[in-house]
């Protein structure tokens, strides 16, 4: 069963909107920077959809996502759920999953921590097909140049988050990754396991998982 709610973080003095959709319990996408009626209309692609807002299954991911808008440290449990995504896809979102609060990867090294070197075209496509944005943190994959690349939400969203976790925009990352976290983590029975370059300021990125109907509905994280 389909649940949905929006809640609005405040990032500094930044209002971001981040809208959840879990299936039996379980979050399956995050969409950003989008008011609630929007958010809705892209999550009812997806199968059918409540009318209303039910906050009650996503009680452990708010209160982690506060205490990130906080500023705090936050060891991500609450269950997720991602059906679908390549191999290749999967093993990026694992890599994601890894990269330190107040570090970042450029594209390429995270293709070659994926033993795909010379594949960030590649990398940057899985990051763009990222279904849960903030829980895997995309924003932290950037250009080799140090430019932004690309996002899933509005690129001035993406150097929000950098900058609410320490981190210059663009700038190189300054700690190892840590090792690739089981995407499945503290999910029962989850079976675990953008574009690159520099759009315009105020271009989105649309996410081919709630727009293609070829492509499906949920990933499984």
């Amino acid at each position: 069963m389909l649940a949905h709610c929006t809640i609005e973080l405040r990032i500094g003095a930044t209002r971001l909107p981040v809208a959840l959709l879990a299936r039996d319990g379980a979050l399956v996408a995050t969409l950003l920077d989008l008011e609630p009626a929007a958010a809705r209309a892209r999550f009812a692609r997806t199968g059918e959809l409540p009318a209303a807002e039910d906050p009650g299954p996503f009680r452990a991911v708010i209160e982690e996502l506060r205490r990130y808008e906080a500023g705090e440290a936050v060891e991500w449990r609450s269950p997720i759920r991602i059906e679908g995504g390549t191999s290749f896809q999967r093993m990026i979102w694992e890599r994601i999953a890894g990269i330190p609060t107040g570090s970042t990867r450029s594209y390429g090294e995270l293709a070659a921590l994926a033993g795909a070197p010379g594949g960030a075209r590649a990398a940057g496509g899985a990051c763009g097909r990222n279904p849960l944005p903030l829980r895997v943190p995309c924003h932290r994959v950037v250009a080799a140049g140090g430019s932004l690349g690309g996002f899933t939400g509005l690129l001035a969203t993406k150097r929000l988050l950098l900058a609410h976790e320490g981190v210059a925009a663009g700038a190189p990352g300054n700690r190892p990754a840590s090792p690739s976290l089981p995407l499945g983590h503290g999910t029962p029975g989850a079976s675990g396991s953008p574009r690159v370059g520099p759009p315009e300021p105020r271009q989105r990125a649309v996410q081919p998982w709630l727009s293609d109907p070829r492509t499906p509905s949920f990933f499984t994280l």
